[in-house]
């Protein structure tokens, strides 16, 4: 079994939301945090490159866990303000044969700046959508297509056939948790469905994570098939 990760460091500096930083600020950073967690790891090879164009540190690198020899490659880059790693780890005896799709994937990589998040060239397949100050976790199915995903709003969609499916999720961390929606803001979520020229099959307030939460289940004929949806917020 394989599994790749991906770790957010808290901002570093302020004042240096988009500047890049160095190859040997990266491997320090890099070594640091993995004896800090990975107490007792071994470095098998390291590495300075590029990734997306900014300045890369990758390393590969072994532990053993309950036993078991796990081997991993991590590679490390600085984007506005923070450092990110993103990992692969395995099973000893299968990780050569996936470093090079984890290198080829590695490869076709955008890193986009937070303006911009939404600006794929080409939608993305599912995945993973985390809000991290809201608490909100999502995973998309490799199916469906995401559109747009920010630090706010994801946006995703499928089609089948006929059939062409919707997901609209949105954080608003600036309203207090304990505040449900408004009748307005349920208004605005109505409207949205009866702009499409779909009929409102069901709606729930039920709290999603702890955090207040609006849903409205679509469905109604689009073009030639039958499509169903739902819209969130929270």
């Amino acid at each position: 079994m394989a599994l790749i990760s991906c770790a957010i460091s808290a901002p570093l500096v302020d004042n240096r939301v988009s500047a890049d930083i160095s190859e040997r600020v990266l491997t320090q950073l890099a070594k640091h945090e993995l004896e800090a967690h990975q107490p007792g790891y071994h470095s098998l090879a390291e590495r300075e490159r590029q990734l997306a164009g900014h300045n890369a540190f990758e390393i590969t690198w072994e532990n053993v866990v309950d036993s078991q020899t796990l081997k991993h490659q991590s590679l490390y880059f600085f984007v506005e303000s923070r450092v990110y790693a993103l990992t692969l780890q395995s099973h000893a005896h299968s990780f050569r044969w996936l470093v090079p799709d984890f290198q080829q994937w590695l490869a076709s990589m955008q890193v986009l700046s937070r303006k911009d998040s939404g600006s794929l060239d080409a939608p993305a397949h599912g995945g993973l959508w985390i809000h991290q100050t809201g608490g909100v976790k999502i995973a998309v199915p490799d199916a469906w297509l995401i559109a747009v995903s920010d630090d706010r709003t994801l946006g995703a969609t499928l089609a089948q056939g006929g059939q062409h499916t919707e997901l609209t999720a949105t954080v608003d961390v600036s309203s207090p948790t304990g505040t449900g929606f408004s009748r307005g803001d349920k208004k605005e979520a109505r409207k949205g469905v009866h702009k499409k020229g779909l009929r409102i099959a069901h709606e729930s307030v039920e709290p999603f994570h702890g955090l207040p939460a609006f849903q409205v289940r679509y469905e109604g004929l689009r073009g030639t098939g039958w499509s169903k949806g739902r819209i969130s917020g929270c």
